[in-house]
């Protein structure tokens, strides 16, 4: 593979933003059950916890 990208591993809950194209809006969604890679249980979020 050319070029990847590599992350430490680090703690803490996993967040997702999705964009959808040809749609408005992104979906924000955090990650509570990952197998594999995918998520397996999520819970959409309409805003970043700790924001007023």
């Amino acid at each position: 593979m050319p070029d990847p990208v590599v992350q430490e591993r680090i703690e803490g809950r996993e967040f997702t933003a999705k964009c959808l194209v040809g749609q408005a809006g992104v979906i924000l969604r955090w990650r509570l059950v990952v197998k594999g890679g995918l998520a397996m249980v999520s819970r959409t979020c309409h805003y970043f916890e700790g924001q007023q």
